[in-house]
């Protein structure tokens, strides 16, 4: 082959893609050797993007904790120049459901479950979610397009996220029994009304002898929340015994301490 190297051409399909429909078409071009190399170093290491009509700007996602029962805010910072033409925001499951919104003819069709909830912020830049449930928790999306820019959208996710703080524990002592010449005392602690699942997590003097007999938690089909309790016994403690019972994670920082002051039967003086 006697060709010139700096005069060949090769023909080649070139993956173009089409930013307002993600269909991929081809075109045909015959190029040299040095326009194919700064093509695809243009493609993969500057990074360089399309810009067409129909376009869909997306951004990160934004995330966003709650609590049972209080307000959050939602954002949708969308910094857009100009009036809003729409702007509604929808979960992300299907079918979605329309959280809240707004078009220039007139307002969206807000879901069931989030009418009365939400408030807008001024010119589409947040809504307001009151009363937030364990069933409010996922992905939504805020959707926007100005009068200016009526080919194109753009679009930001949000992840909400919702914790409920659990009660105060309970700690309560039953009657000590005696058990092949061992004394054993039966403790309990309980919480309720939180989210997620926990576990209780006892705390005792390291020379004891104790072991757990039960840990179980219930939750509410409705609310989603957790009621947990666990049981243990403790075998010849030495009067008066402390110990306390606590959630399982730094969040649910609740603790319950408590006394037990007598052998003939144990009576819990909780602090």
């Amino acid at each position: 082959m006697n060709e010139n190297p700096s005069s060949f051409k090769l023909k080649i399909n070139i993956p173009i893609f089409s930013c307002a429909r993600c269909e991929e078409f081809y075109s045909t071009a015959d190029m040299g050797h040095g326009v194919i190399w700064l093509i695809w170093t243009c493609y993969f290491i500057l990074g360089v993007k399309c810009q067409d009509n129909g376009s869909t700007q997306k951004n990160a996602t934004t995330l966003v904790q709650a609590e049972f029962g209080r307000s959050v805010v939602l954002p949708c910072n969308h910094q857009a120049q100009g009036r809003i033409r729409f702007m509604y925001m929808q979960t992300r499951i299907k079918p979605p459901a329309v959280v809240a919104g707004f078009h220039k003819q007139g307002m969206k069709n807000i879901d069931a479950k989030f009418k009365n909830r939400t408030k807008l912020g001024p010119n589409g830049t947040w809504v307001e979610l009151s009363n937030v449930t364990i069933n409010d928790k996922g992905d939504y999306e805020c959707i926007i397009q100005t009068e200016t820019e009526t080919e194109n959208t753009r679009q930001f996710t949000i992840n909400l996220d919702v914790t409920a703080r659990y009660s105060v524990p309970v700690l309560t002592a039953a009657t000590s029994n005696e058990s092949a010449g061992d004394r054993v005392s039966v403790v309990s602690c309980s919480s309720s009304g939180g989210y997620p699942e926990e576990s209780i997590v006892w705390t005792l003097p390291p020379s004891s002898q104790w072991a757990e007999v039960n840990q179980s938690s219930m939750q509410n089909p409705v609310t989603k929340l957790f009621n947990v309790s666990s049981t243990i016994i403790i075998i010849n403690c030495s009067y008066p015994f402390k110990l306390s019972c606590r959630l399982g994670t730094p969040y649910q920082s609740s603790r319950r301490y408590a006394v037990l002051m007598s052998p003939a039967q144990d009576r819990l003086t909780g602090y």
